[in-house]
């Protein structure tokens, strides 16, 4: 089956535009499910002979001290169970809400497709996107499962690498990085298309998984050229996108710094500013990025259902 990627480009394009309402879904995406991003401001040094700071054991007896005075209290533990209990609210709460968004863009697609345009509102694909919920969270905790073993030997190819010193860390970047960058692309495609066959096709879980590989495997010229195509608007979007949050977050960034070489007093307003500026950049950065979540997730599910020759 002959696919034209540019017509689906085109289709995806003009089907973001038209049903503006699923840039709110686009919004808590981009807001919520856009990953993360580890950065490390530690300096390794390959060399073991380096001594501490004369105060270092001093330093540290008190630092152990005082926390072990503070364990003891029963306050300490109510504040961590406390802030557990936050934290997997969050947690639930973001996959609810990153699961129904992206349930719901799949369905109005589907809708779409089907000449079903009356079904495409906001409230109607939230409510109908919950019969779809368990299936995501089993087949979230599975593929979690699937990548664990992976993730593990990473990290432990890179700790030793780093606590032994016997390849260098440029050694052990060179071998692990590229591994790492397409293992997780290779997962995040798997994944995606396991995702698609859910809810266009409202297969069991676990043959979601096993028909998302033979999908990918059977038709990798077609991702590949899918993925390409994509790559055209991605990288248009992303400058300027790019272009656009430096603008905001320049002004921000300059006040910040200038407050911080103050007084104490202005060093406090400082980091608030700082604060409220990364929280203000990320509510502008996933708004003007939810038009082109949903064109990405609307291109992506239109493809699929080619593939799959169900819509």
């Amino acid at each position: 089956m002959k696919i034209d990627y540019f017509k689906l480009l085109r289709e995806s394009a003009l089907f973001a535009w038209k049903y503006k309402i699923l840039w709110i879904y686009g919004f808590f995406l981009a807001l919520l499910g856009g990953g993360l991003n580890y950065n490390s401001n530690a300096n390794f040094r390959g060399t073991r002979t380096e001594k501490f700071p004369v105060n270092f054991n001093t330093d540290m007896h008190r630092s152990l001290t005082w926390l072990e005075e503070i364990t003891k209290s029963s306050i300490f533990w109510i504040i961590i169970l406390f802030l557990i209990i936050i934290g997997l609210l969050l947690i639930v709460i973001i996959w609810y809400v990153t699961r129904v968004s992206k349930i719901s863009l799949m369905k109005a697609v589907i809708f779409d497709e089907s000449g079903e345009k009356e079904e495409i509102r906001f409230l109607n694909l939230w409510k109908k996107s919950h019969k779809f919920l368990v299936k995501f969270l089993v087949y979230d905790i599975l593929w979690l499962f699937i990548q664990l073993p992976f993730i593990i030997f990473l990290v432990i190819l890179i700790g030793f690498g780093f606590v032994t010193f016997q390849f260098g860390i440029v050694a052990i970047l060179c071998i692990t990085v590229p591994f790492i960058l397409c293992f997780f692309i290779l997962a995040r495609i798997l994944k995606g298309i396991g995702e698609r066959l859910l809810v266009v096709r409202g297969s069991k879980v676990i043959e979601c998984i096993k028909s998302s590989f033979n999908l990918f495997f059977e038709n990798i010229s077609k991702f590949t050229v899918a993925w390409l195509c994509a790559l055209i608007p991605g990288c248009v979007v992303s400058l300027i996108f790019f272009f656009i949050l430096m603008i905001s977050v320049f002004p921000i960034i300059l006040v910040t710094t200038t407050l911080l070489l103050l007084t104490p007093a202005t060093q406090i307003i400082g980091i608030a500013l700082l604060i409220f500026g990364i929280f203000i950049t990320m509510l502008i950065s996933s708004l003007l990025q939810s038009p082109f979540v949903v064109f990405k997730e609307t291109y992506w599910t239109k493809f699929i259902s080619q593939i799959i020759n169900t819509v």
